[in-house]
């Protein structure tokens, strides 16, 4: 399902491509000289159909490839955005070109020039078209600011960004420093990494913890339970209430369900599991489907043939950003003075 609001203008990273015929096996590869975990997608046009990937993780200051083999496609799109580990808003890179995609992985095949998502759980985004000059393989890199000008900073910015998104304070300038070498180090004890980790495993481990601190602006909702969750959100916009549904959480995982500022004083959640064991609900009565919703007004849902749901208000008053943290339990009570 798309995410509430998900037309709204976000924030774009200055980003810069850099384009490179490579000697190895032919694929396309992207490169990440930001101090932000980017999740990138693709797409590419035949004949008849447009089909879809993602999401490529891209740690700062690596790489990885995004698709295998020769670039024959009539044309490339791609896209990037931050992970929600990050505070604020966030930040993504697109162009005018309507791709569907969904949250979680996925591959998608749309026939061209059909507007909409056939496919469930999809929702559209603005992609960029990326011009490989015809070449079997291509090689682009997402850039941020002229202050990282190499891979090493953009990985030592990278560290730094999800230090201060975990809680930690340091610059983020991809300098090497006592300040950061120290809260690394303190971050490092704390998660019981060792050398043998590796980019990888400190990366992931900063991630994760970032995910349990950051509030990135808009309503996000984290699946901290072992098992798969749905969620729907009901909110009042002017004077008409709304319901909507499903997305589909997986364990360990965020979704963004509304990605743009917060203006309202409450959101009204309900999640379950796949079952339909329901973990988080509550006294307000939303309507609400088996299938993917988007419902106008909250009364006399049994008799328009809906399901009268009952969810918890989550107040949000002031806030820019709010993430809900599901536990086995239920909700997460949110610590006073905090947006999460």
């Amino acid at each position: 399902m798309r995410a509430i609001s998900s037309s709204a203008t976000v924030v774009v990273l200055l980003l810069a491509l850099s384009a490179l015929a490579q000697p190895a096996r032919a694929s396309l590869t992207f490169c990440n000289r930001t101090s932000y975990i980017l999740n990138a997608a693709t797409a590419a046009q035949g004949n008849t159909d447009v089909v879809s990937k993602g999401w490529t993780r891209l740690t700062p200051g690596g790489c990885a490839i995004a698709i295998t083999g020769d670039l024959t496609a009539q044309a490339y799109y791609i896209y990037a955005r931050s992970s929600l580990a990050h505070g604020g808003t966030q930040r993504s890179w697109g162009g005018k070109q309507n791709v569907c995609v969904k949250d979680d992985s996925f591959t998608i095949s749309e026939q061209v020039n059909t507007p909409g998502c056939r496919d469930e759980g999809a929702f559209e985004l603005p992609f960029a078209t990326l011009n490989t000059n015809r070449m079997a393989n291509w090689t682009m890199t997402f850039s941020e600011t002229q202050m990282l000008a190499t891979m090493a900073q953009a990985r030592l910015a990278g560290i730094e960004r999800l230090l201060n998104d975990t809680g930690y304070h340091t610059p983020i300038d991809g300098k090497p420093g006592r300040q950061q070498a120290i809260v690394l180090a303190a971050f490092e004890r704390r998660m019981h990494l060792s050398k043998a980790s590796g980019d990888a495993g400190l990366f992931d481990a900063l991630e994760t913890a970032a995910l349990k601190n950051a509030v990135p602006e808009g309503y996000s909702v984290c699946n901290d339970t072992a098992k798969p969750v749905i969620a729907a959100l009901g909110h009042k916009e002017k004077t008409a209430w709304q319901s909507h549904g499903w997305w589909q959480i997986a364990p360990g995982a965020c979704s963004r369900l509304v990605t743009t500022r917060l203006a309202t004083d409450a959101y009204y959640l309900y999640v379950q599991h796949v079952d339909g064991t329901a973990v988080v609900k509550g006294p307000e009565i939303f309507c609400t489907a088996r299938i993917e919703f988007d419902i106008q007004d909250r009364r006399n849902c049994i008799a328009r043939g809906l399901a009268a749901t009952g969810f918890l208000k989550t107040a949000v008053t002031s806030l820019a950003g709010y993430v809900a943290h599901i536990a086995e339990n239920g909700l997460v009570p949110r610590q006073a003075g905090t947006s999460k």
